[in-house]
């Protein structure tokens, strides 16, 4: 009477197995159908909402240019400055490191300048005396144009 037992229930594990794995084989194949089809979102601003999207960047440009005037700045406002156009989205990690370029070797970064005419000499200079690649060159004038809509 025990074998009769264990046969079903042996014959009944082999059922519920391969139920099992078919299923697992139709969720992969659906997967894989889902994976391979192609699928696109299109996503649109109206333009309400980019006239807002443009105010809004702006009113940023705007109240950056209110708080600093890079023709009489620290070196300490001037890394601030960068930092808070960096954090607005207003400009790239890259040209907020090239913001600020030590005068000397011993710049007192608490001493006023014009930030803008160093920058532009400096730019001239290399130009002139020095070995710059087009990307140098590229990086200096997008600061330098960065510090005239701020200046």
């Amino acid at each position: 009477m025990i074998t009769n037992h264990i046969a079903p229930t042996r014959q009944a594990t082999q059922i519920k197995q391969s139920t099992m794995t078919a299923a697992i084989y139709q969720q992969n194949q659906e997967s894989t159908a889902q994976a391979n089809s192609t699928t696109t979102d299109k996503a649109t601003i109206s333009s309400a909402g980019q006239a807002s999207s443009d105010a809004d960047i702006n009113a940023k440009w705007q109240a950056i240019t209110e708080k600093y005037d890079v023709t009489n700045i620290t070196g300490h406002e001037v890394l601030a400055m960068a930092q808070e156009l960096y954090d607005n989205n207003l400009i790239t990690e890259a040209e907020k490191f090239d913001m600020y370029r030590p005068a000397s070797i011993d710049d007192d970064l608490s001493k006023k300048r014009n930030h803008l005419e160093g920058m532009m000499l400096d730019y001239e200079a290399i130009k002139r005396h020095g070995k710059p690649t087009q990307e140098s060159l590229k990086k200096m004038e997008s600061v330098i144009e960065i510090l005239k809509r701020i200046g």
